[in-house]
């Protein structure tokens, strides 16, 4: 028979299951209201979804909240994505695609979204996303910053413009050097003169045309000389900006001679600035007096190739080849005399300690930097210990210059035989000292070998203390 309960046990047991019961009744309730709730969602969205089969379909309140998280050319790029592949007309409608692209169109650079989506764009995704935005009608100024798939087709829903006022085509992006893309160092991006020049035709053709500055492609401007189809167009472009009428300079109210509007011999627009378009005359000059120089209040950035005003950019001139460059496209200042470099041919790199020399006076004076014939690596004089790996020398025998790196691996990795003993020579102390080093590794080596050997010894003693006696243990219990 199970124990008696008492009253009290009896009285604590029914307030436990009157609260257990009063619990589980409201989270039945719930249960109950949430299930409803979300079957009635379920039940919303299927009817709302039902006939949504792609993004297109959606609400245009919807695409438009999701564009606004997006920059202004992906919105565009956005807006074309939603256009029926198959189909000429968009099935998106206008008022639908002012809802995700917006009104304000005024500028259009390539260069604010990624660089790796950028370069894969073609001729259809810059033209559908021309056609989205009204170009046209609506756009001032457009950059083609990183497009390097392209071949310029894809311009023909600007042809004819008379509101675009500027365009870029050096497919690079703010203080970036156009030679980077080169052919020498890399196939160069499609863009054809081809395909570009008659809708540039179209637009300066057009009685009042706007456009007041162009940037050409690299390629075009090494090759303008040769080029007579790129060259009579240059021609035809000054034409149309000397008929424009008077130019006045911004800063002294001048005006401008036909010399001074048109393009100069690498084919960048005179006294005209990339970023703010204004015109300047030869005349105006700044007040600041760089290396006792005068500075031209515009100048042409020796690395972007853009003209640019002393309002929007700051210059400085190279202490050795005396050209002008942007601040923002060149930091590099000589570690001894603290004058500012513009390229590689004006100073030399010393790859140990890091540090820039300007090649007029420092490197011929006081620094005296070596580059090795194997490596090329370049070291300063600081760096060069003489007993060191950085020391670079003449050998006699074979009149190689290498530094004592690249000399100790051509005597160790090749032939013995046909080592140059007058080599072996001057790296004697330096293999004296690899062979210490590598002793001393080997002695280390051999010591943790030792401490290791001993560790294993003191594991195994103890192992064996410990089945003695577990053994010792079992007769017991046996006996």
């Amino acid at each position: 028979m199970s124990p008696a309960i008492s009253g009290e046990k009896k009285i604590k047991i029914a307030g436990h299951l009157l609260f257990f019961g009063r619990w589980r009744g409201q989270h039945n309730i719930t249960t109950m209201a949430s299930a409803n709730d979300s079957s009635k969602r379920r039940r919303l969205l299927s009817s709302t979804c039902s006939d949504v089969s792609c993004l297109s379909d959606l609400p245009s309140v919807v695409l438009a909240h999701v564009a606004k998280y997006l920059g202004a050319p992906s919105r565009a790029l956005f807006s074309a994505a939603l256009s029926d592949k198959n189909a000429a007309v968009s099935t998106v409608s206008s008022e639908r695609n002012s809802a995700i692209v917006g009104n304000d169109w005024s500028t259009l650079d390539f260069g604010d979204i990624e660089h790796s989506l950028a370069e894969r764009l073609t001729d259809k995704h810059i033209s559908s996303v021309l056609s989205c935005i009204d170009a046209v009608n609506e756009l001032k100024t457009l950059k083609l910053t990183n497009c390097l798939n392209i071949t310029g087709a894809g311009l023909e829903p600007l042809r004819g413009s008379t509101i675009i006022e500027q365009i870029d085509l050096s497919l690079v992006g703010k203080n970036c050097n156009p030679a980077d893309l080169s052919p020498d160092l890399s196939p160069y991006p499609p863009i054809s003169c081809d395909h570009v020049l008659p809708i540039l035709d179209s637009i300066i053709e057009r009685e009042g045309c706007s456009l007041r500055h162009l940037q050409f492609p690299f390629l075009w401007r090494r090759w303008g000389g040769i080029n007579k189809q790129f060259k009579q167009f240059v021609q035809r472009c000054s034409e149309m900006l000397n008929n424009r009428g008077v130019v006045s300079c911004f800063k002294c109210d001048r005006n401008l001679t036909r010399e001074n509007r048109n393009f100069d011999d690498w084919y960048i627009q005179n006294h005209t600035c990339y970023e703010c378009g204004r015109h300047y005359c030869e005349s105006c000059m700044v007040d600041e007096v760089v290396d006792e120089v005068r500075v031209p209040y515009i100048n042409s950035c020796k690395f972007c190739a853009r003209k640019l005003c002393a309002a929007c950019q700051d210059m400085k001139k190279c202490c050795v080849c005396n050209s002008f460059f942007c601040v923002a496209c060149i930091t590099r200042r000589c570690n001894k005399c603290d004058g500012y470099l513009c390229c590689e041919d004006c100073f030399e790199y010393c790859n140990r300690c890091e540090k820039y020399f300007c090649r007029e006076n420092c490197v011929d004076i006081c620094v005296n930097v070596l580059q090795c014939e194997s490596c090329n690596d370049s070291f300063c004089r600081e760096c060069q210990d003489e007993k060191g790996e950085c020391e670079i020398s003449t050998c006699d025998g074979c009149n190689w210059e290498f530094c004592g790196k690249c000399r100790i691996s051509r005597c160790l990795e090749g032939n013995p035989n046909e080592a140059c003993a007058d080599c072996v020579k001057e790296i004697a102390h330096l293999l004296l000292g690899k062979f210490q080093e590598k002793d001393a590794e080997i002695k280390e080596l051999k010591q943790q070998v030792d401490q290791m050997q001993c560790r294993i010894n003191f594991l195994e003693e103890q192992l064996l203390d410990q089945s003695e006696k577990v053994e010792e243990s079992g007769r017991g219990s046996v006996s």
